[in-house]
């Protein structure tokens, strides 16, 4: 199946097929003539899958490069930016050449700002193996790292050449690691297409889940396509694919960045939201408890110790924190979505509704 993404100036195909790993050189010299890859991956997929892309690439005329860097959000700062840079340099790429990411969200958000700006733009592919790379964050051009006081602080729009996408790859995936990519296809559904949710709705199981895999890729690729096609640039439209990240976001800098993956702290945000919102009179009552369900009947929503203070201090260093307001996205029936601008006193008085056991 491909997929098009339509920009005025960066369009991209999205290639979603079983077994495509092995035909992505093959694919990418459709769209991309130059001589050199740098294929950039973590530690956890380079056994994997990097020998397989690695040869495919070759076999389609490409000299490659491979960078490893550790897996996980600690990885995704300016230490790494810088190490990814040195291997550029050292291997004398040039603007004729491109990286390829390899791997999750981490690897595409950190390779794709490598790529971004170095020597002001090279060419980038992505070649996501989680399912919330390949549902979310490997379409639509946001690229950054981390900084200790938040997260993605420092970023680009930069949008790739083209993404590939093998469903076989979340075979090999963790349970938590699926659920954290079947967060952000919830909140695809709940923000803009109740069938999709209730699609989702009729998975009782993982297996389940995988099992629909392409059909699941294809549904939540639409949503994103509608969006970034409308709001590029996330100003507008494609905030509402902020859903649950404002509380979400401001949970993962609160413990670290590394007690909770990124889906499963979007799930817990929508779900605080959606209470939140049930007692603003934002939310049908009913809409708020199919979502809830589904959350809970995979374990999505964790149980968070964390002060209120700790909480809105990591949301006053969102960098969607505008003038000292932030825009939360709600849901006021599944399949629709709205924004409310709240100073950051509004939104600490909306946790507190929505969370009513910390203080």
């Amino acid at each position: 199946m491909k997929l098009e993404v339509r920009l005025p100036q960066r369009g991209y195909a999205i290639h979603l097929k079983k077994g495509i790993l092995d035909g992505v050189g093959e694919l990418l010299r459709q769209t991309f003539q130059g001589p050199k890859v740098l294929i950039a991956t973590d530690s956890n997929v380079a056994p994997l899958y990097g020998e397989r892309v690695r040869n495919s690439l070759e076999r389609a005329g490409y000299a490659t490069q491979t960078f490893v860097f550790a897996a996980g959000e600690a990885s995704k700062n300016m230490n790494t930016l810088m190490d990814v840079y040195g291997v550029l340099a050292d291997g004398h790429f040039t603007r004729s050449d491109a990286v390829l990411a390899l791997g999750g969200g981490v690897v595409g958000d950190l390779s794709g700002l490598a790529a971004a700006t170095y020597l002001r733009g090279i060419r980038f592919y992505q070649v996501p193996t989680t399912l919330l790379a390949q549902i979310d964050s490997s379409v639509g051009g946001k690229v950054a790292v981390d900084l200790p006081q938040g997260k993605n602080l420092v970023g680009n729009f930069y949008q790739p050449g083209a993404v590939f996408i093998d469903p076989d790859t979340l075979s090999t995936l963790p349970e938590a690691e699926v659920l954290g990519g079947f967060g952000e296809a919830v909140k695809h559904g709940a923000i803009m297409d109740e069938n999709y949710f209730a699609r989702m709705e009729g998975y009782q199981t993982i297996a389940d889940l995988l099992k629909d895999s392409e059909k699941l890729i294809e549904g939540s690729l639409r949503v994103k396509i509608g969006m970034v096609e409308q709001d590029e640039r996330d100003t507008g439209a494609r905030m509402a694919l902020n859903f649950g990240h404002t509380l979400g976001h401001a949970l993962e800098a609160a413990t670290g960045f590394d007690r909770y993956i990124h889906g499963i702290a979007v799930a817990w945000g929508m779900a605080a939201v959606a209470r939140g919102s049930v007692a603003m009179g934002w939310m049908k009552a009913e809409d708020a408890r199919r979502l809830n369900a589904l959350l809970e009947r995979f374990h999505m929503i964790p149980e968070v110790n964390l002060s209120l203070d700790d909480l809105m201090g990591k949301a006053a260093s969102d960098k969607k924190n505008f003038g000292g307001t932030l825009t939360l996205v709600v849901v006021p029936e599944l399949g629709k979505h709205e924004f409310k601008r709240l100073s950051l006193e509004e939104l600490r008085r909306f946790t507190k509704e929505a969370l009513p056991w910390i203080s």
